[in-house]
């Protein structure tokens, strides 16, 4: 009987008991047995360590967190080099979509006049397509300075000494220009929307802060002073001394070459270059980055250029 009874669950129901055992039997049998051991919830075998371990464990482990952090790595890695990709191609678009206006503006300027605008014979960078495209008026007399004469900007109110403008661009004088006793109006071949945004001021071009401010025709993405290689530091003559503001370190004008172009003959060269970043070749020779948009290719022309370190600031 005992064998039976230690055989049987302690889930099995009444009903099982019942008919195996009186009543009386029963009870007897149960009241000699300890009662823990009766039908008393008993968690499986083994079962007791693994809650006890279970209920230890609290935050990550080491490895979970390297992998966490991989993981973070490679994400940060990923939207850093997009957000790089995104900027760079809106520099691109913004320089392109200039390029184009500036070619519409150009080529008006020629079924109008006869021929393009005239450049700097010697120099790409230090152009006068500004004046030429805005249109200038000559003066007898500028006014607080009699006596002398002037170019009169009427688009933006400001005046430029034939003397300036020779010296800084080559030239005897502008072609888009008309007297000062002509009743008739500037031509202008820039759209007045787009002209503030397309030019920059660019004071102080010279050790001589008296003289006047002259304006180029510039790049929507100006020059990073952290790149020590401004274009206009390159010009003889001292254009841009090194104690310039930072202001006119970032000018970054178009380059334009209407005098024998290299890469559209009987036409005119024009593009932009933009400082894109710094590096070394495998013989450790440091190099800068420059991106050109042109005239005379629908891609961008990516150049290695070897750095060279300009001079130490006046400053």
């Amino acid at each position: 009987m005992k064998t039976m009874l230690n055989t049987e669950s302690c889930g099995s129901g009444r009903s099982a008991r019942d008919s195996r055992f009186s009543r009386g039997v029963w009870e007897i049998y149960r009241r000699h047995q300890p009662q823990k051991t009766l039908c008393s919830p008993q968690p499986a075998s083994g079962s007791g360590s693994v809650y006890r371990r279970a209920s230890k464990r609290s935050g990550f482990t080491l490895v979970e967190m390297l992998t966490v952090i991989a993981v973070v790595g490679v994400l940060a890695t990923l939207v850093i080099g997009l957000s790089s990709r995104v900027g760079t191609q809106g520099k691109d678009s913004r320089t392109r979509a200039m390029l184009r206006e500036l070619e519409v503006a150009i080529e008006d300027y020629k079924e109008t006049i006869g021929y393009y605008p005239p450049g700097n014979p010697n120099s790409a960078l230090m152009s006068p397509l500004y004046y030429e495209l805005v249109g200038t008026k000559m003066l007898e007399e500028i006014p607080g300075d009699p006596g002398s004469i002037a170019y009169y900007v009427p688009a933006e109110g400001t005046f430029l000494k034939p003397f300036y403008a020779s010296r800084y661009f080559d030239i005897e004088g502008f072609v888009n220009t008309i007297s000062f006793n002509d009743d008739k109006q500037v031509r202008s071949f820039m759209q007045p929307g787009k002209r503030q945004n397309a030019m920059i001021v660019s004071p102080e071009m010279s050790i001589d802060s008296t003289e006047p401010i002259i304006k180029l025709m510039t790049v929507p993405v100006t020059w990073p002073v952290s790149a020590n290689t401004q274009p206009l530091l390159k010009q003889v003559g001292g254009f841009l001394n090194h104690s310039a503001s930072m202001q006119v370190r970032t000018v970054n004008p178009w380059r334009y070459v209407s005098l024998n172009p290299l890469h559209n003959p009987q036409r005119y060269d024009l593009w932009a270059e933009i400082w894109s970043g710094k590096g070394k070749d495998a013989d450790g020779v440091l190099y800068d980055e420059v991106r050109i948009i042109s005239n005379w290719s629908d891609d961008v022309i990516v150049e290695k250029r070897r750095t060279q370190i300009a001079p130490p600031s006046d400053q």
